[in-house]
């Protein structure tokens, strides 16, 4: 790449801008894969920490663009953090990271290659955020209309997928109209655009989104084809019934006293392979010094108060 030339660069003049970051392990269906990826670059982060603050050094250089005179990382986020981690602990050194630097370049081409760099990662990044960096790719550079064999070979996926993505692109598109084709306006600017209008247009929740407010291409693929959002993939309508339900597990607690609770839920969740254990009554009852007419009592007052309110006498 020309106008490139590796230095040392002082991290405090670094920018580290949220957009660049392509990294979203919030893109991660999968509940214990998104945790396992997100308590990995914790253990990451702290690894290069520790090197640091042991006599070590960043071994692999982080990249840089010269944008109107500022500095912005475009690969390295967790090194550069690491590094002002260490000045923070130790202000008086005069620590410097190694860096590709790239002269002379706009905004645009450093979003670009931002999401460039995170899909050349490799194992480290899972095939959710590989491809939507490379959706927010073709969204900043006004690709909207490559063809679904296209996609396929762009995002090697199925042509399933790659159908979607073709909606998605379709989509935003349309919302943006002629600024669709005008390169002069910004990413951010962009990105803003978009999301406004598209939430005009169709019901998206706030799951239907990124980190950066770009769209989810799944989500929005089904927007434009008119499909409801399945509620299991909604994260505020998980919350909603999550609490719904809880309140009335508790209503039931109240009502029928603890062990007639136990026992139903034990016999409930008995074989749906939730994962979910519960002592058998008997031993429960045991260790927590019940007597058979002690909860008989309990459960018969409880039963007898929950007809009464269920009745309204």
């Amino acid at each position: 790449m020309s106008d490139s030339s590796f230095t040392d660069l002082d991290p405090k003049e670094l920018i580290l801008d949220r957009y660049m970051q392509a990294r979203d392990p919030e893109l991660i269906k999968n509940n214990k894969a998104r945790e396992a990826q997100i308590k990995k670059q914790e253990e990451q982060d702290k690894d290069i920490l520790d090197d640091l603050l042991n006599g070590g050094e960043i071994k692999l250089p982080i990249v840089v663009f010269e944008v109107d005179e500022q500095l912005y990382v475009v690969d390295g986020f967790h090194r550069t953090k690491a590094c002002l981690a260490y000045l923070k602990k130790h202000p008086e050194s005069d620590l410097k990271v190694r860096a590709r630097l790239v002269k002379n370049r706009t905004y645009q081409e450093a979003f670009i290659e931002a999401q460039a760099m995170n899909q050349g990662h490799g194992v480290g990044v899972s095939k959710a955020e590989v491809n939507q960096s490379i959706f927010r790719s073709l969204l900043v550079q006004r690709k909207f209309e490559l063809s679904v064999s296209d996609l396929q070979a762009l995002f090697t996926c199925s042509r399933g997928h790659a159908n979607h993505v073709q909606k998605a692109l379709k989509a935003c598109s349309e919302v943006l109209g002629d600024d669709a084709r005008d390169m002069s306006i910004d990413v951010v600017k962009l990105i803003l655009m978009l999301r406004s209008r598209l939430e005009s247009k169709y019901d998206l929740t706030k799951s239907a989104w990124d980190s950066k407010g770009v769209p989810r291409i799944r989500r929005l693929a089904d927007a434009y084809s008119g499909k409801e959002l399945p509620i299991e993939d909604d994260q505020d309508v998980i919350k909603y019934r999550t609490a719904a339900l809880e309140a009335d597990l508790l209503k039931h607690l109240d009502n029928y006293g603890d062990g007639i609770f136990r026992e139903a839920l034990r016999k409930a969740v008995r074989g749906k392979g939730l994962g979910v254990t519960i002592t058998k009554k008997a031993k429960w009852e045991q260790e927590h010094g019940y007597t058979e007419d002690e909860q008989y009592l309990q459960e018969s007052d409880e039963y007898e108060k929950s007809q009464i309110e269920d009745y309204g006498f």
